[in-house]
């Protein structure tokens, strides 16, 4: 098989001997026959090895040439070079610089060719795209520093503004910073904090679902407060508010967030509002509680000084205009309330209609003659209908009236129709006659209010005037039916977003008494009733503001429905509030006797049986359920001795 390949070998092996001043082998003392192995199996030497012998040469160029030998000594004669020729062109290729055959051209062996060929007009071009690219560093550096430089302006901007308290401006700047630096999490949690302190809680909420997971203890403890203020209960409360990494201001003033009792939570907001003077929030939220709790001169001292920290909020202004409306200086209150809606401009609306309404209030509780305009709104005057409120309750309740709506303010922009419902439920429970005559009468005015009223316009009124019928039957043992019925408007209570979220729980525990009553009175449906009755129970469970009268409810629920874990849950979270009346654990224990009694664990709630009794040895459910469980206990093991071995 001899043919032209046969001379490109020998070919290659003469150019290797001439560039390398030796063979492509090692032939020194090697028979013929290792000689003919070692050129059959043996790879020939790499002409790298020899630079020395190639110092005129380049890189590039004793690159190539190894590669064009390599292909002239290629031991399997289909991929060597076919033809002498084809050696020989290579090898002039490699001479002139010019791209070799052999060798994959790829863009940059070209690049790399052409720059050999041309050095001159290469070095141009390569100066050339330095100078570029040097350029395009630097522009683009310039542009990175101005644009940090504005988003650092936005930024100062926005504190300033929240600073003097002017949060509309602060809003904006943040704006314009995020849209030069859009992935900026501490200008977005700035965003939060600016939507908090205008009242736009649902914008706050979306914004920080935008951000993702929160990660900081800054970004959850907004979550926790977005929750706090929506009726729900935050998750990793505890984790959260015990963490280093959270400011104590902060942690104070969430804490404040989670307790029902507003004496606690304003006692928390002054150690907030003592360890960071400046923290807006807390300062809002101290002087909404001291209102609650009816403190007009201590409200107006802390309202002034919030008003020269921020003179350019809104809500320092308003509640400046309610301490001096309390202390029955309606001229200056007129001219605080002014300032405020001056700076609040278009969403004026609803705050004007809580400051005249609560100037009604105060004007017939404390005898004052002024008379405040009572403007009127599209959807009809809340005032005037609030007014009327006012009348009926300082006709019948005294003081509980007065109390009732002290309680009523809860939040600067609320629904006008929700503050009504929730007034309305409040005299309910602070009336100071809460008997059974009072409360007919109250029912009576709010049905001829509910007339005045197109039901879609005020549905929240249909379940208050639920949960006051069903309050109503309860007193007078005649319930079944008149709860049973009521379901509809409790469910309409508990899933009216306009309602505030205690009336909310209070609709949810009445829908679920409701559809377990209903259970009873339709046993075919039965399984469908309860369900809907479970569920109820697992949301309202669920709410972080529950009271102890709230937790007694449900366990007491969660006993009927057979939900014995959610029961002995709620028994252990509430167990402090439960025992404060008794300064003992007593009631606590009672709920766990029944709670194990009626789950069939005999022996543990013989065991809490025993234990109450030690405490009490008059104790008479005690002593029932402890005979009673030591009864049953007996009939279970010899039931299960005659199952097993009859």
């Amino acid at each position: 098989d001899v043919d032209e390949r046969t001379d490109v070998y020998s070919l290659g092996v003469v150019a290797f001997e001439l560039l390398a001043g030796k063979l492509p082998y090692e032939t020194n003392r090697l028979t013929e026959f290792q000689l003919r192995r070692t050129i059959a199996e043996t790879q020939p030497a790499n002409l790298n090895t020899y630079r020395n012998r190639l110092v005129d040469l380049s890189r590039l160029e004793v690159n190539d040439l190894q590669i064009v030998i390599a292909g002239a000594l290629e031991k399997d004669r289909r991929k060597r070079y076919q033809r002498p020729a084809d050696l020989a062109a290579d090898l002039r290729r490699v001479l002139s610089g010019e791209p070799i055959l052999r060798r994959r051209a790829t863009t940059a062996y070209r690049l790399v060719m052409f720059a050999n060929r041309n050095r001159a007009l290469a070095a141009s071009l390569v100066g050339i795209l330095f100078a570029l690219m040097v350029g395009l560093a630097t522009s683009t550096t310039l542009y990175l520093k101005l644009n940090q430089k504005y988003v650092d302006v936005e930024s100062r901007n926005a504190e300033l503004s929240a600073n003097r308290g002017d949060w509309r401006s602060s809003l904006a700047a943040i704006g314009h910073a995020l849209q030069a630096s859009p992935d900026s999490a501490p200008l977005r949690l700035r965003k939060i904090e600016a939507l908090l302190a205008l009242h736009r809680f649902d914008e706050a909420a979306a914004e920080l679902r935008s951000a993702g997971r929160p990660t900081s203890a800054r970004a959850r403890a907004l979550a926790l407060e977005l929750d706090a203020l929506q009726g729900n209960r935050p998750g990793d409360a505890e984790w959260l508010l015990n963490t280093p990494e959270l400011p104590l201001a902060d942690a104070l003033y969430c804490r404040s967030l989670l307790t029902d009792d507003a004496t606690q939570s304003l006692e928390l907001l002054e150690l907030a509002v003592r360890h960071d003077p400046r923290h807006y929030r807390a300062q809002i939220r101290r002087l909404a509680t001291l209102y609650a709790l009816g403190e007009p001169e201590k409200l107006r001292i802390c309202a002034e000084a919030a008003e020269l920290v921020w003179p350019e909020d809104y809500a320092t202004h308003f509640f400046v205009a309610v301490a001096r409306l309390m202390n029955n200086d309606s001229q200056e209150a007129w001219n605080s309330f002014r300032k405020a809606e001056t700076l609040l401009g278009d969403d004026a609306g609803s705050l004007k209609l809580e400051f005249e309404t609560l100037a009604n209030f105060f004007n017939a509780s404390y005898g004052s003659d002024d008379e405040p305009a009572v403007y009127a709104v599209d959807d009809g005057s809340v005032s005037e209908i609030l007014s009327d409120f006012t009348e009926f309750m300082s006709d019948g309740a005294g003081d509980g009236g007065a109390i009732s709506m002290k309680n009523w303010y809860h939040g600067l922009n609320q629904n006008a129709w929700r503050n009504a419902a929730e007034t309305i439920h409040g005299a309910l429970e602070y009336l100071e006659h809460p008997d059974r005559y009072q409360r007919e009468n109250l029912l009576e005015w709010i049905q001829r209010l509910q007339e005045k009223r197109p039901r879609s316009a005020i549905s929240p009124l249909h379940g208050v005037i639920a949960i006051i019928q069903a309050d109503l039957a309860m007193q007078i043992g005649d319930h079944t039916d008149k709860i049973s019925t009521a379901e509809p408007f409790f469910r309409d209570c508990a899933n009216q977003p306009s309602v505030l979220p205690r009336l909310r729980l209070k609709g949810r525990m009445w829908a679920m008494e409701a559809a377990r009553l209903m259970a009873r009175l339709d046993p075919e449906n039965s399984t469908t009733h309860l369900s809907r009755a479970r569920n109820d129970l697992e949301i309202a469970s669920n709410q972080f503001f529950l009271t102890r009268g709230d937790a007694q409810f449900l366990i007491d629920a969660a006993i009927l429905l057979a939900e014995y874990p959610l029961a002995r849950e709620l028994t252990a979270r509430f167990a402090s509030d439960l025992n404060a009346s008794n300064g003992n654990d007593e009631p606590a224990r009672r709920y766990l006797m029944n709670i194990e009694f009626a789950a069939g664990h005999y022996v543990a709630a013989h065991m809490e049986a025993e234990h109450l009794l030690r405490q009490d040895d008059s104790d008479l459910e005690a002593r029932t359920k402890s005979s009673e469980s030591i009864a049953a206990a007996k009939h279970y093991v010899e039931l299960h001795r005659a199952i097993v071995d009859p």
